[in-house]
């Protein structure tokens, strides 16, 4: 009876620690895609004002 009350326990804490390993992935996905879509906005952003100075001057 013991045992499978350690047991239970022992799954316990695992579901647990799988949830905040999964939890931890996702928030920092976000803030990984955050990341990306300003490079990618700054970048283009970038590009735009070169080709538009290349462009302005004769």
């Amino acid at each position: 009876m013991e045992k499978t009350v350690a047991q239970e326990e022992n799954e316990r804490e695992e579901v647990i620690v799988v949830e905040s390993t999964i939890e931890w992935f996702l928030q920092t996905r976000r803030e990984r895609d955050k990341n990306l879509c300003f490079w990618v906005f700054f970048v283009s952003f970038l590009s735009w004002v070169f080709v538009f100075l290349t462009r302005a001057t004769p």
